[in-house]
């Protein structure tokens, strides 16, 4: 081959790489850069965490007996290594329904759940707790009337269908608060769970 024909694909060949090795480097920006989901954002999700209602296998959880406490995490499918944020707020309704408002900062671990909550790929919650009184009900349905929650998952699985993801949002639209945003006309049949 003539050397000037091979110096010539040397120097396409080179730039190439050069160029291609300049994308690569600059790849985790131009992701960043794409618009939707990205680090360091914040947002905040609402939905119903539980309900009175029965699960798929026949179990009912009464929402007025569930202790809540402080720093409750919100979980990917129950997975304590998979945290996606904190609940910041729940209210229970009278007919028992358990509200909740959880902050979600999006950080390298959590990117690609928080791109799923945020696309309606995973639009369940379900609850994680430690059963405390167990009976059975008139249809012999398991009834649990009190416990201590542990956790709150985002999953597409959930043990109650009626445990849905309202919306996620970003948080710099601005705070809602669950009592302000979903209850501001009936306040006085709502209550925020005292929390220790």
């Amino acid at each position: 081959m003539n050397t000037t024909i091979i110096n010539s694909m040397r120097a396409t060949v080179f730039c190439t790489l050069a160029a291609v090795a300049f994308c690569v480097q600059d790849l985790p920006v131009v992701r960043n850069a794409l618009p939707g989901v990205r680090v360091g954002q914040t947002y905040q999700l609402y939905g119903i965490a539980s309900t009175d209602s029965p699960d798929r296998k026949g179990s009912i959880v009464l929402t007025k007996g569930l202790k809540v406490s402080k720093n409750i995490p919100l979980l990917l499918n129950h997975i304590p290594s998979q945290q996606l944020g904190r609940v910041e707020e729940f209210v229970k309704t009278p007919d028992g329904i358990l509200y909740i408002r959880a902050m979600i900062t999006v950080n390298r671990d959590n990117l690609k759940a928080v791109r799923a909550l945020v696309n309606k790929d995973v639009s369940f919650l379900s609850i994680g707790f430690l059963p405390g009184n167990i009976t059975a009900d008139s249809a012999d349905n398991v009834l649990i009337t009190s416990g201590d929650l542990l956790e709150i998952s985002a999953t597409p699985t959930p043990a109650n269908g009626e445990c849905r993801i309202d919306t996620v949002v970003k948080a710099d639209l601005g705070i809602i608060s669950l009592v302000e945003g979903m209850f501001a006309s009936d306040n006085a049949n709502v209550k925020l769970t005292e929390r220790d």
